[in-house]
């Protein structure tokens, strides 16, 4: 094993016609045993080469050995894209010396005494050649392109100097090796509930590297460039009605009228459900078509904040993703803050994925709707009232009915103001259709109110309530009161209204009043029989409504002294018989 210093051939004849910018080729022996060739072993292989100048005795290379290490360490030991090299100046540092100076300070860089080449090595840098040299410690980085920086960090101590070193080094192309970052957290909502199944990854991955438990937390580790910004990302996937009502677009509406605003900034995020970056009416319309099933898509279900950022104080970015640099050390504590988009009353079941949060009612309304015995080929306008329809802000629903029993036809409004838009017609042959309403100032009507009225043609003889069912098939069925209160909706039919039929005077000497109470509107007819079934007479009256008393007066001076029976008649089904004496 060589112990000597060999400056290459090619180079000692020729070292005169160096330009100052180039380094000299060597060959030393280093602590290690091993020998190491400055071109071939470092420079051709695309290393930045730093070489300290020091010797064991120094104080300030003493002082600043604990800095060395650390540049080492830092740009990878080695093992990337650069390789350090402590050269002694002095002539009784030898290997013993030096390979005891590297365990006293637990250097892992390489180390030359005098006796392994160092003396001849530091002639060639300290002849002023690259510059003026000042004294130990004297850092010198030699690039790829055999460039030099001579005399790096002088005047400098500690700290500053290791930074002005390792800029230095980076100048050369160096890139410092990944360092494994730890990360952990948690992930929860702005009142503190854990939210689960939140993807955690980073811009430079393709893979989820994480997902949130069931308490919000989440954990990984990951290879990543320190030179860089670097940044995690945040999502979840999920329907995105958890949590989102037409109760939110009452408080939506009251924020945008300057009724009611938002109390905090979060409020304000989940209202921007199309993203523009301000609350409007715009996205009232995109929460009606998403209740409504028009539309079954949102841009992005959830938003996600860094915790330590406070919304009502601070400019905070709310891109899904969280910015760090790895040389600011591992990510650990990490403190997110999820937003549901849409839901302002924060109702949504941050530990749901695909189902929408079932709701703790707190009591029910009631829409009524009058039972009947349908006709094939007739026309019903269906009225529905509500027996407790008090101080409520808004409802929605599926409503179901038999297609192949019933064919809708089309709404109309009464008390309440509905619309177009407060209906979804596009699942009609479905038998399904779903409807909304809202009023930022709640409505209440009595129990013989008709609120609106449904229009069906009738496919087939069939009873209306085994054809018709209020559902949460699409749209939730759900009321609110004034006071946010969840409400139940449930659909109760009336019996069927039987006609009633009422003759007096009876026995009468002249007229006869009929008093007729009709079960369905429409034509009815009036015959009068003899007591041996021969037809007297026959009245018809045009279109007499039903729930209503009617008053006819039937004259009998035509009729004989003698029993009658009186049938009252709707096409060919009698609905009515009445016995009476005429005198």
């Amino acid at each position: 094993m060589r112990t000597l210093l060999y400056i290459l051939p090619v180079i000692c004849l020729s070292f005169a016609s160096l330009s100052a910018q180039d380094a000299p080729n060597f060959i030393v022996e280093a602590t290690d045993g091993n020998e190491y060739e400055l071109y071939a072993d470092f420079l051709d292989q695309g290393k930045t080469v730093v070489l300290e100048l020091m010797f064991t005795s120094c104080p300030p290379c003493n002082s600043f050995a604990p800095y060395s290490e650390m540049i080492y360490k830092d740009w990878g030991k080695g093992d990337y894209d650069v390789e350090m090299i402590s050269l002694t100046i002095q002539n009784n540092d030898t290997q013993t010396d030096m390979a005891a100076w590297q365990q006293q300070y637990a250097h892992t860089f390489l180390a030359v005494g005098a006796n392994g080449g160092s003396l001849q090595v530091v002639d060639l840098y300290t002849n002023g050649t690259f510059g003026v040299w000042f004294g130990t410690p004297t850092f010198i980085i030699i690039a790829p392109d055999r460039s030099v920086l001579f005399n790096i960090g002088n005047g400098s101590s500690g700290a500053g100097k290791a930074n002005a070193i390792s800029n230095a080094i980076a100048t050369t192309g160096a890139v410092k090796p990944p360092k494994e970052v730890d990360f952990d957290g948690l992930v929860q909502t702005a009142n503190g509930e854990a939210i689960t199944d939140v993807q955690l990854g980073l811009v430079q991955t393709i893979a989820n590297l994480d997902t949130t438990e069931i308490d919000g937390s989440f954990v990984f580790n990951q290879e990543l460039p320190v030179d860089s910004l670097h940044q995690i990302v945040v999502s979840k996937s999920g329907n995105p009605l958890n949590g989102v009502t037409t109760y939110d677009m009452v408080l939506i509406a009251k924020h945008i009228l300057a009724v009611s605003l938002f109390d905090d900034a979060y409020k304000l995020i989940a209202a921007d459900v199309n993203l523009s970056g301000q609350v409007t009416t715009a996205d009232l319309v995109k929460i009606r078509k998403l209740i409504l099933f028009i539309d079954t898509e949102m841009d992005k279900s959830w938003r996600f904040i860094d915790g330590d950022c406070n919304l009502n104080n601070q400019a905070c970015s709310i891109d899904e993703v969280i910015e760090f640099e790895p040389s600011d050390g591992n990510q650990i504590g990490l403190n997110i803050i999820g937003i549901k988009i849409g839901d302002v009353n924060n109702s949504a079941n941050p530990a749901a994925l695909n189902e929408v949060d079932d709701r703790n009612f707190e009591g029910e309304l009631s829409f009524e709707i009058p039972n009947k015995s349908l006709e094939v080929g007739t026309e019903i306008m269906i009225p529905f009232k509500s027996n407790n329809f008090d101080h409520i802000s808004a409802y929605q629903f599926t409503l179901n009915f038999d297609n192949n029993k019933l064919q809708f036809i089309d709404y109309q409004p009464n008390e309440l103001n509905i619309s177009q838009e407060n209906f979804n017609l596009k699942f009609l042959e479905n038998g399904q259709l779903t409807t909304q309403w809202f009023d930022i100032n709640e409505q209440t009507f009595n129990a013989e109110e008709i609120l609106f009225y449904l229009k069906f043609k009738v496919l087939e003889n069939i009873e209306l309530k085994n054809a018709i069912e209020i559902s949460s098939t699409l749209t939730n069925a759900e009321a609110y009161d004034s006071d946010g209160n969840a409400l139940e909706i449930n659909l109760a039919f009336e019996p069927i209204q039987k006609t009633t039929l009422n003759v007096f005077p009876n026995p009468t000497f002249s007229d006869l009043t009929i008093q007729l109470n009709l079960a369905e509107t429409g034509t009815v007819y009036f015959e009068i029989y003899n007591s041996i079934g021969q037809i007297q007479s026959v009245i018809s009256k045009q279109d007499l409504d039903e729930d209503q008393v009617h008053n006819i007066t039937l004259a009998t001076s035509n009729l004989s002294p003698n029993i009658y029976f009186l049938k009252i008649k709707k096409g060919t089904e009698v609905i009515g018989t009445q016995r009476f004496v005429k005198y």
